[in-house]
């Protein structure tokens, strides 16, 4: 009879811990419910799929991202192995550099190159140009192309 007792006591506590822990997190974050057609449900499931996050880390990072304006990247795991191999490269050309295989001044150039097409890589990556910013940069350094884009955007059919 102990070991049933003992068991009561253990599910009392761990339902006990449960209630108090929800009733914490309810007071710390604020949960919304959503009805989505089928349609729609099946829409955000294939982009979910499609950046590789669940349905619901999906629907939260993609709305704060929408409204802080900032870019939600499609794919982090693409994205880290981007990192990894330009870290990888610049960590072979610093090593040749390092034991001479590369001239003096030409590795010191290569390695600064290097440096800056890797941060500019990683910040487009992470937050690539607006929509609007690229529209007005087409705009003043290709006519033609937006005139194009401009006729694509009225010809467009919802």
């Amino acid at each position: 009879m102990d070991d049933a007792l003992i068991k009561m006591a253990k599910q009392a506590y761990r339902k006990a811990y449960q209630l108090k822990w929800k009733h914490d997190n309810r007071s710390k974050n604020k949960q919304y419910d959503v009805t989505l057609t089928l349609d729609e449900a099946k829409r955000v499931g294939d982009a979910a799929q499609k950046h590789r996050r669940s349905i619901t880390r999906f629907l939260k990072e993609s709305c704060i991202a929408y409204i802080s304006k900032r870019y939600l990247v499609p794919d982090v795991f693409a994205v880290n192995a981007i990192r990894k191999e330009l870290a990888l490269n610049y960590d072979l050309l610093r090593g040749m550099f390092d034991d001479n295989f590369l001239p003096q001044e030409a590795g010191r150039i290569i390695l600064e190159r290097i440096e800056v097409l890797e941060q500019k890589v990683l910040s487009e990556l992470h937050h690539p140009k607006m929509l609007e910013q690229l529209v007005v940069e087409v705009r003043s350094s290709d006519p033609v192309c937006f005139e194009t884009l401009k006729q694509l955007i009225q010809n467009h059919d919802p």
